[in-house]
């Protein structure tokens, strides 16, 4: 039987230490972040109406047509069921 030759591993190479730049502070007093309101109106509590005219944009049905959800409403007879889900099937969304 052959016997093979090892190779000694290469020396590595000391590591070469970097310097580390220097920041200047800024001068500039910065302002906290505040989270500006959405809107004055509060959230809807159960029970309240909701304005139909402008709520939600453009809806698609089952069969794949954009419609409105006041459209919705204004042609059902016993009321309209809203269920969402993302659009992508991910692990994170069940």
């Amino acid at each position: 039987m052959v016997e093979l030759r090892k190779r000694k591993a290469p020396a590595q190479a000391p590591a070469a230490e970097r310097k580390a730049k220097k920041v200047q502070e800024s001068t500039v007093s910065r302002k906290p972040d505040v989270p500006k309101a959405i809107s004055d109106d509060k959230a809807p509590k159960v029970g309240d109406k909701l304005d139909l005219d402008n709520f939600g944009g453009d809806i698609e049905t089952d069969e794949g047509q954009k419609t409105t959800l006041k459209d919705l409403v204004d042609a059902s007879e016993a009321g309209v069921v809203l269920f969402t889900y993302p659009r992508a099937s991910t692990p994170g969304c069940t």
